[in-house]
């Protein structure tokens, strides 16, 4: 598996807004990074990531690392760190051309899995063009996973509520080590069992220790109208399903 970049964008949803305003969006090269994630099992120190440049003008990247956190929220936040060693730290890629990148990790494996990104940035070289050009510079996160002693893969559901009209649910990692939430799926049923509401939420990395609440609003017809409402979380290692009985006191603001 790789990541992949186009040199340069259509139209499209993302960035659509961009387009409008500029007729040629662009990043400065085409390339690909393998693996997309590096795991350190016990007893593992050292790996490499490739950076492969597949377009017919020369790369230049810098590499940096940083620890990867989660806030309450579940928010993603980036530290400083020197627990990595990477080599080297900026390398000019010729066209068609494969270079290597070597990482390694100082600390060795403890009691919770460590988490951090190694980012390879295109540094884009300028270069006249005519009318007006946004030049894009693209930067991967590459997750660096360093596994604990022993392995504990846990996750919760906790406080599912409906509040003014509002489903809240908290998906808790009470495990050692990550997993990865695909989707969240939100349903209300009336009393007759019929699915009244339907929703569906992506998901992310969710860090062991880290808590992040979904919630979505419900249109006041439909909440009156709801006995039960269900949650399902679907992972990559499990699956978490809850629910709720519902009243019209909950739809009130």
């Amino acid at each position: 598996m790789y990541m992949y970049l186009r040199k340069c964008f259509a139209a499209s949803a993302l960035l659509g807004a961009l387009y409008a305003l500029y007729p040629s969006i662009c990043s400065a090269a085409e390339f690909r990074v393998t693996p997309i994630a590096i795991i350190f099992s016990r007893g593992a120190r050292t790996d490499i990531v490739n950076v492969i440049n597949t377009g017919d003008e020369e790369l230049r990247v810098r590499i940096s690392a940083s620890e990867w956190m989660q806030d309450e929220s579940g928010k993603d936040r980036y530290e400083e760190t020197g627990d990595l060693i990477f080599f080297p730290r900026f390398m000019v890629v010729g066209k068609k051309e494969t270079r290597v990148i070597r990482v390694g990790v100082k600390r060795p494996s403890s009691e919770r899995e460590r988490t951090y990104r190694l980012f390879v940035e295109e540094v884009p070289v300028e270069k006249e063009r005519a009318g007006t050009t946004v030049v894009l510079n693209i930067r991967f996160g590459i997750p660096v996973f360093v596994k604990p002693v022993r392995e504990v893969v846990k996750g919760e559901l906790e406080d599912i509520e409906v509040q003014g009209g509002v489903f809240k649910a908290v998906v808790r990692n009470s495990g050692n080590v990550h997993f990865v939430i695909r989707s969240v799926g939100i349903y209300g049923e009336d009393m007759l069992g019929e699915r009244v509401f339907d929703r569906e939420l992506g998901g992310w990395y969710l860090l062991n220790g880290v808590s992040r609440q979904y919630s979505v609003s419900i249109p006041a017809d439909i909440c009156r109208r709801l006995k039960v409402m269900r949650v399902s979380v679907s992972t990559d290692r499990f699956s978490l399903d809850g629910r709720l009985d519902v009243d019209k006191s909950m739809c009130s603001p």
